[in-house]
């Protein structure tokens, strides 16, 4: 290492000689070298301003004589002055307004001066052949910026010659064009060059939308933190964005409070905001409380977020996906989950004009509301959709997403290769989203990694994502994964400090469905066998099992379920544990949701051969010993899947009974209160798991299959 200094980076004499010599026709006398060199001090760029002098000096005395009438402190605003007044006056104006752009094209040129855009590209061309200090940029093409200290100069004339009212206006202008061209960040740049806060205020407003349908939540928290805190706590749209950054971030108490703040001003505000304006903002207020506020009650809720998909559906293409996504999945867990997926794929179909990120994750959203209700090829069907299209359109945070949902689908379906597959991809961007599906991905890896004798991969796996955790600095997500280190120390045989972390604490409040603290705490207490964890682990499965079931979330309720039966039985209450392991059976093998029921060993195969001997459980466990793997399932032999590929869900089952009756869409959707746009997508998932293209092949397939009573007369379709 060397130490640089300033004088280092000046040239010496020869070199100042060499230079000048190398540059002009002739070389100057060596008395105005040796000046010149003095003044500058061999400054790089002061010697090029001299160069650009020199060439219009036909007289080197002439030149020497200016040079040494002029007080070396200001040699090079002499210079300077010198080659502006070089160029015609156009030009002078030209370089001076435009020296407060970081970089510029001609049509931003032209904008900010007032000229056509023909002109203002001549004016860039003479001064790239005049030499000034004009830098040409790769990317994007025909953009260029100022030589920095060229570009200081030129900004000190800026505030010699003009006014602070004009110089104010030259940067409106320039952010009027970045604005309306893309460029937000260089737009308020000038905005807050003027400290025109009002103007940033409006600026970040009308780009919020976009911001959250594209899902920027970084960038729009940069915005929002430019602005002073009184002008921001005035704006019920800007409040609303930094309650959507709150939420993102987990932050669900500041979420509430500042969603609640939003409210108030929306009711202040409502008659300087246009109708339209104040029904899209309440209907992100309904969205963020129906969501985190939990003092509100079932019924309150439902109403709140049926009135705002009414107020919100004229609109769509006015709001932002987030909004839709969370009344969506909040009316999913309040028990609406038809109405739920209506609300995505409706939105879906209806905005076309959509960015394609924020459709992309209404696509997600729909499969994983799919997987919570365990209708798997529905969600892999959704997830593949949208991870083809994130992947057309190079959209790295979805694409993870969707492999993401893949991966969880596909270790439901008990697919372990391409599960892991899947979630390699996830762990790969840990950062991604909070964190949390990758804890979930690393989670399902170390039981995966186990079960193939290799749970040392699962250990160096959590590893890799604790050093990602740790530079992030999120305490939610460093204790997600202190609990996977636990996790992954049980399965490599170091139960001392697994069960020091299960032991230390009280697991705390969950941050969502997907917080894996309390199950694995729950498996690490039944792993320890006393009476006490028994006991400590039943009350937390409990838990667990409510939230689950009044949520919907009817896929994480199985694997809680299966554990509480596990723990049930080795407290010796056999009746209870067979009971629920019997619910979780009925709501999973239907949808062929087999993944939870592998790899717990003896304990969990002892009470499903116990189940197999219950008589309305014996059809169901046949299909369940047949899809488990060979080492996993109990002892018995398995009589053949059925021919059908893919079982139907109760609904499908309804609603082909009443295609059996020959009722239309609308007839359906008005017998089961849904809508004609959910019967249609229900026939196509009918017809394609019944593989058929008509309603009289799909009824007749059905009663092939004993899905559908075989009727005294055949002629019910013709």
């Amino acid at each position: 290492m060397h130490e640089i200094r300033a004088h280092d980076l000046g040239f010496s004499l020869p070199e100042t000689t060499t230079f000048l010599s190398q540059n002009l026709a002739t070389t100057p006398d060596p008395a105005v070298v040796s000046m010149l060199h003095e003044r500058t001090e061999g400054w790089v760029v002061g010697l090029r301003l001299a160069l650009l002098t020199l060439r219009a000096h036909a007289d080197d005395a002439e030149f020497a004589t200016h040079l040494e009438s002029t007080n070396s402190r200001y040699i090079v605003d002499y210079l300077v002055d010198d080659v502006l007044a070089q160029q015609p006056a156009s030009v002078q104006t030209f370089l001076i307004c435009t020296s407060i752009l970081r970089r510029f094209s001609s049509a931003l040129c032209a904008a900010v001066v007032e000229i056509d855009e023909a002109t203002a590209q001549q004016h860039i061309d003479h001064i790239a052949r005049a030499n000034l200090f004009l830098v040409g940029l790769g990317e994007p093409a025909h953009w260029y910026r100022y030589h920095h200290q060229f570009q200081a100069m030129l900004l000190s004339r800026l505030h010699e010659r003009y006014d602070e009212q004009a110089i104010a206006q030259l940067h409106r202008q320039a952010a009027a064009w970045l604005a309306a061209h893309g460029q937000i960040d260089d737009a308020l740049r000038h905005l807050m060059a003027i400290g025109d806060f009002a103007a940033v205020a409006d600026l970040v407003e009308s780009q919020r939308v976009v911001a959250l349908n594209e899902h920027r939540f970084h960038e729009l928290e940069d915005w929002l933190t430019l602005l002073p805190t009184p002008l921001l706590q005035e704006r019920p749209a800007l409040l609303l964005g930094l309650a959507w950054i709150q939420d993102h971030r987990l932050e669900f108490t500041k979420c509430l409070a500042t969603t609640q703040r939003a409210a108030d001003l929306l009711h202040e505000q409502a008659a300087t905001l246009s109708p339209v304006t104040h029904k899209l903002l309440q209907t992100e207020t309904v969205a963020l409380r129906a969501s985190v506020d939990r003092t509100l009650t079932e019924a309150e809720a439902l109403a709140l977020i049926e009135r705002a998909w009414a107020q919100l559906r004229p609109y769509l293409s006015y709001t932002h996906c987030i909004a839709v996504v969370w009344l969506a999945h909040t009316y999913h867990r309040l028990g609406g989950g038809e109405r739920a997926l209506e609300f995505l794929l409706t939105t879906f179909e209806q905005t076309v004009e959509w960015p394609q990120i924020a459709r992309c994750r209404l696509l997600y959203s729909a499969g994983i509301l799919y997987w919570y209700n365990c209708h798997l090829a529905q969600a892999e069907r959704s997830f593949q959709k949208g991870l083809h299209l994130a992947q057309q359109h190079r959209l790295p945070v979805l694409i993870m997403l969707c492999h993401f949902g893949l991966a969880v689908t596909a270790s439901r379906y008990d697919q372990r290769d391409l599960a892991e597959t899947y979630h390699l991809e996830v762990v790969k961007e840990p950062t991604f989203q909070n964190g949390l599906r990758a804890v979930v991905s690393a989670y399902d890896l170390i039981r995966l990694y186990a079960g193939r004798g290799q749970p040392e991969e699962g250990r160096r796996l959590v590893e890799r994502l604790k050093t990602h955790a740790l530079i992030m600095g999120r305490p939610f997500l460093l204790s997600q994964v202190a609990a996977l280190e636990a996790y992954a120390a049980l399965y490599c045989g170091d139960r001392a400090a697994a069960l020091h972390w299960a032991l230390a604490g009280s697991p705390g409040e969950m941050y969502s469905a997907t917080d894996l603290i309390p199950l694995i705490r729950a498996q690490l207490l039944l792993a320890e066998g006393s009476a006490a964890s028994l006991h400590e682990a039943s009350q937390l499965l409990a838990g667990l099992s409510r939230r689950h079931e009044s949520e919907r979330a009817w896929i994480f309720w199985i694997d809680v379920a299966i554990l509480q039966a596990m723990t049930w039985a080795e407290l010796g209450w056999m009746d209870l544990a067979l009971a629920l392991l019997g619910r979780a059976v009925q709501r999973a093998i239907p949808n062929n949701v087999v993944g939870p029921f592998v790899g717990w060993g003896r304990p969990l195969n002892r009470l499903l051969h116990e189940l197999a001997k219950q008589p309305e459980q014996a059809a169901l466990m046949w299909l369940l010993q047949a899809a488990m793997p060979t080492d996993s399932a109990a002892s018995a032999q398995p009589m053949p899947l059925l021919a059908l590929p893919e079982p139907l869900t109760e609904r499908e089952v309804e609603i082909l009974s009443l295609l059996a009756g020959r009722l239309s869409n609308r007839e359906i959707a008005e017998r089961l209160i849904i809508s004609p746009h959910t019967v249609r997508n229900h026939t196509a998932n009918i017809f394609a798991k019944l593989q058929v293209e008509t309603r009289l092949d799909a009824v007749e397939r059905a009663r092939a299959l004993g899905l559908l009573p075989t009727p005294l007369h055949s002629s019910e379709f013709k």
